[in-house]
């Protein structure tokens, strides 16, 4: 049977997609490699915000900005089904030294074009606004209009939803190639096995260079290993904490998540000895995590490109086949968004931005 589109990742980019062209009318078909959850995406801190304590290319930060916006009504869209996880408000950058405190001084008024009531904080307001933050904070930036979610919630609930819709979803089903016959693509290979398409997105994250190189296409995507450890039996703060390298994120059971640590690894998606006892050095930044139980500890793979931009765009000489990969940390701010744009371009529709900075064939047009 052929299905009009075959989404290559079952990750929040791969399910947003497939959810978005699912309800334009087409079948879709989702291959995973994995199981639910298996991935990066239930891993992420679920924070929301175009732009934290550094600034960002333009390109990148009018696509954050768009992409944030449309979150609450994207949320909307599946309310009455009783199934949205809950969107909050409220995200504070920390300094920890007095450097670090005059680049988020110099950063305030970016950061009030994009989050008007953005307004920087000195120790004493952090202080009072998280109890338990270390002493060693000097002030913050404190964005009340940024959202952050639960990513676990998000993503059972964003399966549960693709399936109702009827997305046809193949867990443990990992591609290895591309059908083609001349210069369009007709599917995606198995092992043993082929799904036809009339189009492919291919959204499988770290792992989308593997497979357009087996085509013969150069998109340099590294996958860079992002730990986190859940801490329970501690005072939740009520925002997530940003600091210059960890941060703490209240979840909706009362546990507290920590991370931050990111590691060149390869395809390793493991946490080591090593590795989680840098995410717990996040105490430094909160101390009453000293004192918690760890629950639970994860990793994953977040897909980044040389230049920091996502990659987004039909690949040329492969007709048929559309990039929506290399979104590093803002896969689940810009899924929404991406879907948009992957179904606009499947349907022939107009894209709602320029996808010029972000064609996925610009490394190959490097002298």
């Amino acid at each position: 049977m052929v299905t009009d589109v075959v989404v290559v990742g079952g990750g929040i980019v791969g399910l947003t997609a497939a959810l978005r062209l699912r309800q334009e009318g087409l079948d879709v078909t989702v291959l995973d490699a994995g199981g639910p959850g298996a991935g990066a995406s239930p891993q992420a801190a679920g924070v929301l915000a175009p732009l934290l304590d550094q600034a960002k290319p333009e390109p990148l930060l009018a696509m954050l900005i768009d992409a944030a916006a449309r979150w609450p009504r994207w949320l909307e869209e599946w309310d009455d089904a009783g199934t949205a996880p809950t969107l909050r408000h409220g995200v504070l950058v920390v300094a920890e030294t007095a450097f670090h405190l005059t680049e988020l001084r110099q950063l305030e008024r970016l950061a009030q074009a994009v989050d008007k009531d953005a307004r920087l904080l000195d120790a004493a307001q952090v202080r009072q606004a998280v109890p338990g933050t270390a002493a060693s904070v000097q002030g913050g930036l404190f964005y009340p209009g940024a959202a952050w979610l639960d990513a676990r919630s998000l993503y059972r609930s964003l399966v549960a939803r693709c399936l109702a819709a009827g997305v046809r979803i193949r867990w443990g089903t990992p591609a290895v190639g591309f059908e083609r016959r001349g210069t369009r693509v007709r599917g995606v290979r198995l092992m043993g096995e082929i799904v036809p398409g009339g189009a492919v997105i291919l959204a499988a994250g770290a792992w989308s260079g593997l497979l357009l190189a087996s085509v013969g296409g150069r998109l340099p995507i590294v996958p860079v290993r992002g730990i986190l450890a859940e801490i329970e039996g501690v005072p939740v703060p009520p925002w997530p904490v940003f600091g210059r390298t960890h941060h703490v994120v209240p979840r909706p059971d009362g546990t507290v998540l920590v991370g931050g640590v990111e590691e060149q690894a390869g395809f390793a998606a493991h946490v080591t000895t090593r590795a989680l006892r840098r995410v717990l050095e996040g105490q430094d930044l909160y101390p009453p995590l000293a004192d918690g139980v760890i629950r639970g500890q994860g990793a994953g793979l977040r897909p980044r490109t040389p230049d920091g931009l996502p990659c987004l765009g039909w690949w040329p000489g492969l007709d048929g086949l559309f990039v929506a990969a290399g979104h590093f940390r803002n896969g689940i701010l810009l899924a929404p968004l991406t879907a948009e744009i992957v179904a606009a371009a499947v349907t022939g529709a107009e894209v709602p931005m320029d996808l010029g900075p972000f064609r996925p064939h610009r490394f190959e047009e490097a002298p």
